[in-house]
């Protein structure tokens, strides 16, 4: 099985091997909190070794450009490593890792789940189902989402429009109040057009 963790790892708690994971792959732009320039890739250890990469450089052989791939996943390393986003990748990993994880996903599902009511309560509509066991970002409809967006940020509200949607994803440092005033704005913004 492969795992896209792109938009969870960060926020949900991921466990390889209890889900029977064979490769994993998310980078740090979003929950993770990195900046551009690393992503990881997981590969259970007996199939990284089965496997031949297609492109390989120094960093994913055992003794430079003229060895054998390394063991497991390092052989798929392809060059040097963006080191400032590595430095970057590894301190936010460290203040989530200290935060928890499965802390992080119970503050998010919570102020998640607030905010669909609250946006409900406001008359906006939701771009899908929402809530449940899906923690992580709360979508709305607004047909001229790139707009409301460039508005909401002279609000210092950062919103993600995608089509005819704005979808916003909170994380462990957001509280249900910037949720609401979120969509407090968006509400204005949206209904009185």
């Amino acid at each position: 099985m492969f795992v896209d963790a792109y938009q969870s790892a960060g926020h949900i708690p991921i466990d390889v091997k209890e889900w029977g994971v064979e490769m994993l792959a998310a980078g740090t732009r979003k929950y993770l909190l990195g900046i551009p320039g690393v992503a990881f890739l997981y590969v259970r250890k007996e199939l990284a070794d089965a496997l031949k990469p297609k492109a390989s450089a120094w960093f994913g052989r055992e003794n430079g450009f003229d060895g054998a791939y390394a063991k497991g996943a390092r052989r798929f390393q392809t060059g040097t490593p963006a080191f400032i986003s590595v430095s970057a990748a590894a301190a936010a990993l460290s203040l989530l890792n200290h935060i928890g994880v499965s802390h992080i996903r119970d503050h998010v599902k919570t102020i998640c789940a607030d905010a669909v009511q609250y946006a409900a309560e406001k008359g906006l509509q939701l771009a899908a189902a929402q809530g449940g066991d899906q923690p992580g970002m709360v979508a709305i409809q607004d047909e001229r989402a790139s707009e409301t967006a460039a508005l909401l940020k002279k609000k210092k509200v950062i919103c993600a429009p995608r089509d005819n949607v704005i979808r916003l994803a909170p994380h462990f440092y957001n509280t249900k109040e910037d949720m609401r005033h979120a969509i407090d704005e968006i509400a204005a913004k949206t209904i009185h057009k």
